[in-house]
């Protein structure tokens, strides 16, 4: 099946360049050091995933695509080596969100990789929770009727040896830019599905920053302002181990879509 092949081909792509990418990210400074709600202190780790990704995701997408993809790789790999105000990230995003609206020909592409970039990065704030919820949904939508699998397939391929380097503690963050980038492809992969299902392939990311924002706004706290009121920091109060959020994310992000899948096609 050619999606195996892209999935294969973008596994071993990620996986030989997500280490490139660390290096320059090194280089450049883009360094996080984590903070305990990471379950481990691991020193600077780089956060410049994006560029390797987005060339593990190039061979399943059409020149369109790959343009808007990259201009929300740049505003995230900016963000990633000097700080930007949430205001002017959220204004340069919306260059990305025309551009897939454009390369696709429906609108509703362009608002749901717009939502999706800033829920995945909302979404990245636990080793491995952001990765492993890009893994179940791709993993579903590579082999549903509806979504595009091709990209599906590439994305499951990505995330896969991203989590190679990201499963806890991590060695290497998404960073905004790769959480960007693998938000906006996986609303492109799932909207050509039918409505509800695509949703559900969507959902993660979706509920826990709904959760997020509506949290902030009761406590009258700016929504883009970080704490600890995520899904993850949730589930870390529990004393769960530290793969439970990767492992949540994967199995929550495959099973909602493939279940929405069932009851639609009943």
């Amino acid at each position: 099946m050619p999606e195996l092949t892209l999935g294969a081909g973008a596994f071993g792509v990620a996986l030989v360049t997500l280490p490139l990418s660390a290096a320059v990210g090194r280089r450049i400074g883009a360094l996080s050091q984590p903070s305990p709600d990471r379950w481990a202190i691991t020193g600077p780790v780089p956060r410049f995933a994006g560029p390797a990704l987005l060339l593990a995701l190039a061979p399943a997408l059409d020149a369109g695509r790959l343009l808007a993809l990259l201009c929300f790789l740049v505003v995230g790999a900016v963000d990633d080596v000097r700080r930007l105000p949430p205001a002017a990230k959220a204004l340069a995003l919306l260059p990305g969100a025309l551009l897939s609206a454009w390369a696709t020909g429906r609108w509703e592409v362009g608002l749901w990789t717009y939502v999706l970039a800033h829920a995945l990065n909302l979404l990245d704030h636990v080793d491995g929770m952001a990765g492993g919820a890009v893994l179940g949904s791709a993993a579903v939508a590579a082999f549903l009727p509806g979504p595009d699998g091709r990209l599906a397939a590439a994305l499951l391929g990505a995330s896969a040896a991203f989590l190679r380097y990201n499963l806890p503690p991590a060695r290497f963050f998404l960073g905004d830019g790769g959480a960007y980038l693998l938000g906006a492809a996986l609303a492109m992969a799932w909207t050509p599905a039918p409505p509800v299902v695509a949703l559900a392939g969507m959902a993660v990311p979706l509920v826990d920053t709904t959760i997020v924002v509506l949290r902030r706004l009761a406590g009258r706290r700016p929504p883009w302002v970080g704490g600890t009121d995520h899904l993850g920091h949730a589930l870390l109060r529990t004393g769960a181990p530290a793969l439970a959020a990767p492992l949540a994310t994967a199995l929550a992000g495959g099973l909602l879509p493939f279940l929405a899948h069932v009851v639609t096609d009943a």
